[in-house]
């Protein structure tokens, strides 16, 4: 019998793991076997002990909250950082519900511990710190939901309140109800979970038929229905349990229920909090402020510990036999391949439509990789899905594109692009990663020595690294041509970086929403206006009709930060007089430009040169920009490029909104 094909990775591990949920869920874990063994008698310890797994939890939240407090107290955020700053609030918030918590586990303690009449401290009174942090939970959940942010513990007191009130009043003798009619807020949350449960699996079965999704999205849905299965099964089992204990206990019934011990009741409740601490390990999220780490936590752990780095970002796949033997076959014949190669240099071997090959041939060559790869003769859907997607004759050619670009990205992390070529060759005709395509004839292939860089004007934008106060861009991109001879770097004159006077005009063809189905091609002007004295008369009028602005730094100058202020106030309409553009020494113009470049009514984008020159600067990232070493090009599927592509979009987009401009041309003011 084969077995099934696995994966382990540690990346994944790492990427995805949650430690504030796997601390509590464990603490949880520990205090839910130490309390029903003391009920039973089993261990005869104080119930100081028996707290003790929640005491620690405890103290890691304070212990966390007082380091991130003080580290933010030294060292504050930006104002423009409120992703930052809205972490550290919800912090705070969340301490202060653990200090409701402690409270009421003290009073709880003392109450167990001091077997204390009703007389002297009534259940009431102890759960009044829970009925108090059930009221502050709907107040943080209206926050969080505002402010993007999780709340899975201020739902859980939220819905229960009403539960509490009925348990206090049970305990204290108030209700003379059995355990069943007080559990009825209980047993609605878990009915409608049992529901969502269902229709999770509903949607999980639907989506494994499913060809339009990846066979990874289609395992993600089964796995969650089958973790919150495991956990809200047992815990209806607990409650059923609990609540048979509960009244054959009130009512001394000697039914066989009540003889069942309270371990073997709260057995159903661990099992789904060890489910809870398996499922931490692909929760992904917590708060980064917890110890002043402002990471998540295995991201900090990797740069505290260097060598994790290495060792630690690796995965295993076990296969079955007959796979194993497949991969072992191309993997000889790749290596025959790479040994006749080493002799013989080859071309490299580019799939393309002959002209020669009629339409009926291609329709058959399809029919026949589509019954090859159905379903029912054990062909994967994934298969059958990049089938029917490359068979679209307008849209083939686009996808592949794409799918080689996602398979590069995933590989490598930045998107390069290489030719080999031998001395034969008399044209070479290449299409760009981003859709657009080039052509290099024979004379230019003569002028390469050994290696070669040529441009695409959709892809890149590298500022100019003379003249920094008046950048002007330039779209490149980089494919380099190898041959076995001495090297030259060749670029087009016409492209060559110069200072812009007054103004200067260039186009662009932008892929609006690339890889999508709403992808289209969009012209867009870019005008780059000088930033010199003497042309600021005239940098006013090109302000009309502009949907976007680009705003160009020195990083190693902060006095050119610092005048980004005055080209905001400009793009704000505060101003049209040219006494706007005059030299600020005050050291708050920066903050300015910080706390009010979100007001601009366009998109903005921030561009800081000189990376090389002022790396520290670069790093302190405050909102949407990139930084450029105006030496080298922006890297196709690197950071810099997707915002850059975003910004794009968002131009793009507010153009297409009625009233955006009154002018038909997408322009761009840097």
């Amino acid at each position: 019998m084969e077995q099934l094909k696995m994966e382990l990775s540690l990346r994944s591990f790492f990427r995805d793991f949650n430690a504030p949920k796997f601390v509590l869920y464990s603490c949880l874990l520990c205090f839910f076997i130490l309390l029903p063994l003391r009920f039973d008698g089993t261990i005869e310890l104080n119930y100081a002990l028996v707290f003790l797994p929640l005491w620690i939890c405890e103290f890691i939240v304070f212990l966390g909250a007082i380091v991130a407090a003080i580290s933010f107290v030294i060292s504050p955020p930006s104002l423009t950082e409120s992703s930052l700053r809205s972490d550290f609030y919800g912090m705070i918030l969340c301490t202060g519900e653990h200090g409701l918590l402690i409270l009421f586990e003290v009073l709880c303690c003392h109450k167990l511990q001091a077997n204390a009449t009703v007389d002297e401290l009534p259940w009431l009174l102890v759960f009044v710190p829970i009925f108090a942090l059930s009221l502050l939970s709907v107040v943080v959940a209206i926050w969080a939901i505002r402010n993007d942010k999780s709340f899975e513990l201020e739902l859980f007191f939220s819905i229960n309140i009403v539960q509490f009130v009925f348990v206090a009043f049970k305990l204290d003798g108030i209700l003379d109800w059995h355990w069943t009619i007080v559990f009825i807020p209980l047993w609605v949350v878990l009915s409608l979970s049992v529901v969502g449960v269902l229709y999770a699996f509903v949607l999980a079965v639907v989506l494994a038929r499913s060809v339009h999704m990846l066979a990874s999205q289609r395992r993600q849905h089964l796995y969650s229905a089958l973790c919150h299965t495991l956990l809200v099964i047992p815990i209806l089992v607990f409650l059923l349990l609990l609540t048979g204990k509960l009244d054959a206990i009130s009512w001394s019934d000697d039914e066989p229920v009540s003889q069942i011990a309270f371990i073997i009741v709260c057995a159903p409740l661990n099992l789904a909090l060890f489910c809870l601490i398996l499922m931490s390990f692909g929760a992904r999220g917590g708060n980064p402020w917890w110890f002043a780490m402002r990471a998540p936590f295995c991201s900090f752990l990797l740069e505290a510990c260097p060598c994790l780095k290495q060792y630690a970002n690796v995965s295993y796949k076990f296969r079955s036999s007959s796979e194993h033997q497949h991969i072992t076959e191309d993997f000889e014949k790749q290596s025959l391949q790479s040994d006749r190669s080493i002799k013989f240099p080859l071309r490299p071997v580019i799939p393309f439509r002959s002209i020669e090959s009629p339409d009926y041939e291609l329709k058959e060559a399809y029919f026949c990789k589509l019954r090859t790869n159905h379903p029912d003769k054990g062909g994967s859907s994934l298969a059958l899905f990049l089938v029917t997607k490359a068979w679209n004759e307008n849209t083939r050619r686009d996808y592949n594109i794409w799918l080689r670009e996602q398979l590069l990205r995933e590989d490598q992390g930045i998107i390069g692009q290489q030719i080999v070529i031998d001395n034969t060759v008399e044209r070479i005709e290449e299409f760009c990663s981003c859709g657009g395509g080039y052509i290099l004839e024979k004379t230019d292939i003569d002028r390469i020595v050994n290696s070669a860089y040529f441009e695409c004007p959709n892809c890149s934008l590298c500022l100019e690294s003379d003249i920094i106060e008046s950048s002007v861009m330039h779209c490149i991109f980089k494919t380099e041509i190898r041959r076995n001879i001495p090297s030259l770097f060749l670029q087009s004159h016409d492209i060559i970086p110069s200072s812009t006077v007054g103004c200067a005009v260039s186009v662009i063809a932008h892929q609006y929403r690339a890889g999508s189905t709403d992808e289209q091609t969009e012209l867009i002007e870019l005008w780059d206006i000088g930033g010199s004295t003497v042309h600021q008369k005239a940098s006013v009028n090109f302000f009309e009709g502009a949907t976007g602005a680009i705003l160009v730094h020195d990083l190693s100058n902060k006095k050119s930060e610092s005048n980004l202020s005055q080209w905001v106030a400009l793009l704000r309409g505060e101003s049209s007089l040219p006494s706007v553009i005059s030299s600020f020494t005050s050291p708050s113009s920066s903050r300015f430009l910080l706390s009010d470049i979100e007001s601009i009514a366009m998109p903005t984008l921030i561009v800081g040169c000189k990376s090389d020159l002022a790396p520290e600067r670069a790093k302190q990232t405050a909102y949407d920009r990139i930084f450029l070493n105006c030496q080298r090009p922006i890297s196709p599927g690197s950071t810099n490029r997707v915002i850059l592509s975003k910004f794009f979009d968002s131009v793009v987009e507010r153009k297409k909104v009625p009233g955006a401009g009154d002018k038909r041309r997408r322009t761009i003011i840097t």
